[in-house]
């Protein structure tokens, strides 16, 4: 099913821009009447215009536009003003305050609080300050300093005593590889040895019998 474009009728547009229009005269106004022409006040200026000057005719071309064309109506956005407004209205006792009030005291409390807290570690360390100039943290310092020479001779000797044990370790490796080197030279000696006997006792044997031979 084809889809017809839809126009509004010019009567309708022109009370449409005239209902945007409106406001202009007294935005305008409203922000000149402010002391001063500084670069805030142009900003602002500038926002109301674009508030009060929609463009609703050309769509948004991008996510950029739609930034740059939705922007300037943070200046007309008041939504704890509202909220605001709305619990006033609702309070019967009068006792409820509002968002701002609200947060001047969450504020006024937290500097307070800060400020205590400041004082608190000044006066320590002035107590420490004035502690430490009549000598009372010397013997601290120096059990400090004792138990940090203490830390390095048992680093000093833990590490001399590791050096020894290594130490005592190669000379048994070496001993024991010496014994064996001996043992292994004996036992060549004893078989050449043994070898060196049959040999002669064979050539004996062989000596005897072509003796007798010979006879």
């Amino acid at each position: 099913m084809r889809q017809l474009p839809i126009q509004l009728p010019n009567h309708n547009l022109q009370h449409h821009t005239q209902q945007h229009q409106q406001p202009q005269a007294p935005a305008a106004a409203a922000v000149r009447a402010r002391p001063g022409s500084t670069v805030e006040a142009e900003m602002v200026h500038q926002d109301v215009m674009n508030v009060c000057n929609p463009d609703f005719k050309r769509p948004f071309s991008s996510i950029e536009d739609a930034v740059h064309r939705l922007l300037p109506y943070h200046v007309v956005a008041d939504y704890e003003a509202e909220e605001d407004d709305k619990i006033l209205e609702s309070d019967i006792t009068g006792q409820i305050p509002s968002r701002l009030q609200q947060w001047d005291h969450n504020i006024l409390s937290k500097i307070a609080e800060l400020t205590a807290t400041f004082e608190k570690q000044v006066l320590a360390f002035n107590i420490m300050s004035r502690k430490r100039s009549l000598g009372e943290f010397r013997s601290e310092e120096k059990l400090m300093l004792e138990q940090a020479l203490l830390q390095e001779e048992k680093h000093a000797v833990l590490g001399l005593r590791a050096e020894i044990e290594s130490r005592e370790k190669a000379e048994r490796e070496a001993a024991a590889t010496e014994a064996r080197m001996r043992m292994a030279v004996a036992q060549a000696e004893h078989a050449r040895a043994e070898n060196g006997d049959g040999l002669a006792q064979d050539w004996q044997n062989n000596a005897g019998e072509l003796d007798l031979n010979s006879r």
